[in-house]
């Protein structure tokens, strides 16, 4: 019985009821998928052909970029990337500021920090059931990166376009799917299934309360799990102007089975370090997409255009985040080094030729 607590499925209902919050949303890369560490962002990047419109967006976007660093489309050289390019060589990185922990004190805290009092009274009723029948309790390790806010906030607002980019880089095959403003139905493919609803949500605070379930011809009888994910945000900027983000999060996690509970605290240790990992790859995956952004912004757009299972205006958003982002990394790059600011510099090379299948599937 043990062991079979200790299978890939078992590891799942663990992290998939923990459900990472929308932001860093929720459902989590498992430890036996692709690690992000081992995947650094392509080099050479698949882009589409430029024409007369592409041309006229860009102009848009030089005049909007004055004053608002916006921009509506962007794109990349497959060939004879440029300078910034060529230098973008810089590894993605996240730093842990602070460990994890499974103490009473730290518990108290976090729940005293819990936003309740914001919530609908339905909410706080579903809240409250997780908090008074506890099986589990775990803050995770706080991760700091460069990042731009714009991207943490898209992410935390369209946690399923996060999943639908792992399924299109082949790094998970994890379903979400959006059922109205607040709430997204998950299926890991496996027998792990489950409801999310987002209860509150701010940059600075995000409760996720999710419903899951796991079945198996192993077990006689599902397993079934409730778990709150409260993530909290800090954004700060150090005195070189770059912008730095902070990601925390405490996790409480119901057993309804006193058993099934009893079981999931033995091996606890195990799935803290499990849960843990998966939380750091998250962090990373949203500071890899905003380096990608800022130095490969063709390959997110190819990538946009490989999403599916999302609204049909996610891609579009998407690209024009990119595009935003890319934009004002360029900008900021050349106001440092006192070099002027025009499209001609700051627009990417495009490529004029057909691509080859060869390119698009790198």
């Amino acid at each position: 019985m043990l062991l079979t607590f200790m299978s890939p499925g078992w590891r799942r209902l663990l992290l998939c009821t923990t459900v990472l919050s929308s932001s860093l949303v929720t459902p989590a890369i498992f430890a036996e998928d692709t690690p992000l560490q081992s995947a650094p962002a392509p080099t050479l990047l698949p882009v589409p052909v430029n024409d007369q419109s592409t041309e006229a967006l860009y102009r848009a976007a030089m005049e909007s970029a004055s004053t608002e660093e916006e921009i509506i489309l962007i794109s990349a050289t497959v060939d004879g990337a440029d300078e910034h390019q060529q230098q973008s060589s810089v590894q993605p990185h996240v730093t842990e500021v602070e460990k994890g922990s499974s103490s009473r004190r730290i518990r108290k805290t976090a729940i005293e920090a819990l936003p309740l009092r914001q919530l609908h009274p339905q909410h706080q009723q579903a809240a409250n059931a997780v908090l008074d029948d506890l099986s589990l309790f775990r803050q995770l390790p706080a991760y700091q990166c460069e990042l731009d806010p714009r991207v943490h906030d898209y992410f935390t607002e369209h946690p399923d376009v996060a999943v639908s980019i792992w399924r299109a880089m082949a790094i998970s095959n994890l379903q979400m799917t959006q059922r109205n403003g607040i709430q997204y139905d998950l299926d890991t493919r496996d027998g792990t299934t489950g409801k999310v609803t987002v209860l509150y949500h701010s940059r600075e605070s995000c409760l996720v309360l999710c419903d899951g379930m796991f079945k198996s011809p192993y077990l006689k009888n599902a397993i079934h799990a409730q778990s709150l994910m409260h993530l909290r945000t800090k954004v700060a900027s150090d005195r070189e102007g770059r912008t730095f983000v902070t990601h925390q999060a405490e996790l409480f996690v119901s057993f309804p089975s006193q058993g099934i509970g009893t079981i999931a605290k033995l091996v606890s240790p195990v799935s803290n370090a499990i849960i843990d990992r998966n939380f750091q790859e998250i962090c990373l995956f949203i500071h890899v997409m905003w380096q990608a952004m800022q130095q490969q912004p063709g390959w997110v757009e190819q990538i946009a255009g490989r999403m599916d299972g999302v609204h049909p205006t996610r891609k579009d958003e998407l690209v024009k985040l990119t595009a935003d982002v890319y934009v004002a990394g360029r900008t900021e790059a050349l106001r440092r080094s006192g070099q002027p600011v025009s499209l001609e510099v700051i627009r990417p090379p495009t490529e004029t030729a057909t691509i080859p299948a060869t390119a698009l599937s790198r």
